[in-house]
């Protein structure tokens, strides 16, 4: 498995924007654009742990990084079936990466596949879906008390073999207030389904709670719509969390 080590809470500003997909804050209306030639980015997330599914899609103009799109008055992106609620990136206080389209939606487990649904102002729909990455669960260690200077040998149920799936293991410690410090450690990879956090790697970490959790991804194309730029529709189930004490 591939390691991922962040530290300070920087690193989960930097996390959020990249999962997103967009690093552009300005926003366009529909009508200015060639809506050929929008990228659209759609994702899928269902987290057991709280029992969510947050649907998100955005358009941008000028590839995947460009600018964010609003849509006019006559069009409007659903996911799963639900409508999406706008988040004007040209209103919204605190403004980090546009204008997007989301809904939390809750439920006891995720639904068998993401499907998104683009309506342009002349009636004409788009869709993209596929279907959503299996279950994922941690099978040890189930809480307690964990040495820094010992290994963590963590099971769990998917392997994420597939192509474009990963299962990502990952362990984030926010330290206590006095340190002021987060830690957050990932594994990545697709064909096991146990993976080692070494006693290196845990020194590192601030001592005091810490949080384990897997997430199995899934990621294809989303080209419907998207005739020049394409798209992309990411995926993932997020296992319930695991409590630890790091000492």
């Amino acid at each position: 498995m591939t390691r991922q080590t962040f530290t300070t809470a920087v690193a989960a500003t930097v996390m959020a924007l990249a999962a997103t997909g967009c690093w552009s804050n300005d926003t366009i209306d529909s009508s200015e654009v060639n809506e050929n030639a929008l990228y659209g980015h759609y994702t899928a997330t269902f987290d057991a742990g709280t029992a969510q599914l947050r649907l998100f899609a955005q358009l941008t103009v000028g590839g995947w990084s460009g600018t964010t799109v609003r849509l006019s008055s006559t069009e409007s992106i659903t996911g799963n079936g639900r409508s999406l609620d706008l988040h004007d990136g040209s209103s919204e206080l605190i403004n980090l990466i546009g204008t997007y389209y989301e809904r939390v939606v809750g439920m006891s487990q995720a639904e068998a596949q993401a499907d998104f649904v683009w309506t342009r102002g002349d009636g004409t729909t788009y869709e993209n879906q596929a279907a959503f990455p299996s279950a994922v669960s941690i099978s040890s260690p189930t809480s307690g008390a964990q040495s820094r200077s010992a290994n963590l040998v963590v099971n769990f149920t998917a392997t994420g073999g597939s192509t474009g799936e990963s299962v990502t293991v990952a362990l984030q410690s926010q330290g206590t207030p006095a340190q002021g410090q987060t830690s957050y450690v990932s594994h990545v990879g697709t064909g096991s389904s146990v993976t080692v956090f070494t006693a290196s790697e845990l020194s590192g970490m601030p001592s005091g709670p810490a949080t384990l959790t897997v997430t199995h991804s899934r990621s294809v194309s989303a080209p419907v719509g998207h005739p020049e730029e394409g798209g992309t529709l990411d995926m993932a189930y997020k296992s319930v969390p695991v409590q630890l004490n790091l000492q």
